[in-house]
């Protein structure tokens, strides 16, 4: 609903409701300040609110439950595919409940268990509703991240879409900039699709969680266009194959990480070459 209504708005408006959302942010994590069995005391007074994913989280049996990840989508997006194949590779099996737009996936096909549910704080009581050992948000930002970052009851790892803060352009306001590296500090873990986040960290000196790993997305599948006669004097960029998923570093790179079983467990990594180091 915020990304719905932020940009139907003018820039300045934007800017002001961002500073109004930051705040309230800040708010309801100070007042959710509780401990983590108060929190899932909470969610249990407030399944009526997402019934649908009540019914998926307690559809898990008690045996698997310590092997599931909880996948938690602030709009959904083709990345969580990806990390939930990884994570059935690792011997995990990822449960999806998201809110914001229509799914741009087939759901059945990567998730065994997934509901929709309201909005972001309905993402917060499904997270403490949660038995299983491991949360994993999926953000467009570190900043509407904050409160699901902040008022956690479960270990948290965060992948974000984008970053609020840029070395080029600034349009963003403080209070923005501070719940994204809020988000960023509090999180147990982070998954990174690029470097970004390094970056900042080196410029302005955003914090980085203990645990961090580097998972690129791959190129796009594409079949190749038929190539047709071209005029003489004419500069043509063509392509002359494509790559198949299956077949790319990443997945060799991602299998092997999710084979040592990495990804959702809590022992650091060795290889400067595949973590990024804090």
């Amino acid at each position: 609903m915020y990304e719905r209504v932020s940009h139907s708005i003018p820039i300045r408006c934007q800017t002001l409701l961002k500073v109004a959302a930051g705040w309230a942010l800040i708010c309801a994590a100070s007042c959710l300040r509780i401990p983590a069995s108060a929190k899932r005391r909470l969610a249990l007074l407030l399944r009526f609110t997402f019934p649908a994913a009540a019914r998926v989280l307690e559809s898990i049996p008690q045996e698997h439950l310590q092997k599931c990840v909880l996948f938690i989508s602030l709009r959904p997006h083709t990345r969580e595919t990806r990390l939930a194949q990884a994570a059935r590779i690792a011997g995990w099996e990822p449960v999806l409940v998201y809110a914001g737009g229509d799914l741009t996936y087939d759901a059945d096909k990567y998730f065994r268990l997934h509901a929709r549910v309201g909005g972001l704080f309905r993402l917060l009581w499904v997270s403490w509703f949660f038995r299983g050992p491991l949360v994993h948000v999926f953000a467009p930002d570190g900043a509407q991240a904050y409160l699901l970052c902040k008022a956690k009851a479960n270990r948290l790892i965060l992948d974000i879409n984008d970053t609020t803060m840029s070395h080029l352009i600034n349009i963003n306001p403080r209070i923005w900039h501070y719940c994204e590296r809020e988000a960023i500090r509090v999180a147990d873990g982070m998954t990174h699709r690029d470097l970004r986040v390094k970056y900042l960290q080196k410029l302005y000196g955003y914090p980085l969680p203990r645990y961090n790993i580097l998972i690129q997305d791959p190129l796009t599948e594409v079949v190749p266009r038929q190539n047709k006669a071209r005029n003489r004097g004419e500069i043509h960029v063509v392509s002359s194959g494509y790559l198949e998923l299956a077949k790319t570093i990443f997945c060799a790179q991602l299998k092997l990480f999710a084979q040592i079983g990495f990804m959702y467990t809590c022992t650091p990594c060795h290889s400067s070459a595949k973590t990024i180091q804090r």
